[in-house]
């Protein structure tokens, strides 16, 4: 396989992973910060198996890293700049600031919380 072809099918992966409304939400929510799983769920309200499948396809397409920190993983967006070009035209006009709003009050104290309830 050529180069071409294998820049054009990382790039269809791209798209696709960006033609969800869910995964484009998570995206818009790593722009503010990385996350944890509990985090994104805090802001979402879905499933934590539906958010890990969502994360998976945004890490296999890669928009997204991963990074372990204790019993932690957070999220954030990977430096790719055509993937953070494309975010940033798919976000744009949305008004996301009852989001930042809301994401201000989420830390891993409340997971933490929220595992031993």
């Amino acid at each position: 396989m050529d180069i071409k072809m294998k820049n054009a099918e990382s790039r269809v992966k791209i798209l696709k992973a960006l033609a969800d409304e869910s995964r484009l939400k998570i995206l818009m929510l790593l722009q503010i910060r990385p996350l944890c799983v509990c985090e994104i769920n805090y802001m979402m309200e879905i499933a934590l198996s539906t958010i890990s499948a969502h994360l998976k396809v945004l890490k296999k397409a890669g928009l997204i890293n991963d990074c372990k920190e204790g019993r932690w993983i957070t999220y954030s967006l990977t430096e790719d700049e055509y993937s953070l070009r494309l975010l940033t035209l798919c976000s744009e006009g949305i008004d996301f600031s009852a989001e930042k709003k809301k994401l201000a009050g989420a830390d891993r104290i409340m997971c933490a919380e929220k595992l031993y309830e």
